[in-house]
């Protein structure tokens, strides 16, 4: 089992952002969501035979870009998501 951890930030402001979906890629079913403080955990079976790879993640939020991101297991990451402009 992998587990990786992580905050989401608004990039202008730096506020954390609460309510984003977190999920592995190619296996939406391995999700999560920020809390109010923005922290999020996603845990997923582990493809690798010695050691787990890193996990790529996708978030996605209303009225902000869809991010990506690559997370070492086990670590925690600092993500910054960039609102739409109109």
């Amino acid at each position: 089992m992998q587990s990786v951890y992580g905050t989401v930030l608004d990039l202008e402001t730096g506020q954390p952002l609460d309510s984003v979906f977190v999920y592995k890629q190619k296996k939406e079913n391995d999700f999560g969501y920020t809390d109010t403080h923005g922290h999020f955990e996603v845990e997923s079976i582990s493809g690798g035979l010695f050691g787990c790879p890193p996990m790529n993640v996708e978030l996605k939020k209303g009225g902000y870009e869809v991010e990506s991101a690559e997370i070492e297991v086990g670590s925690h990451a600092k993500v910054f998501m960039r609102k739409i402009k109109k």
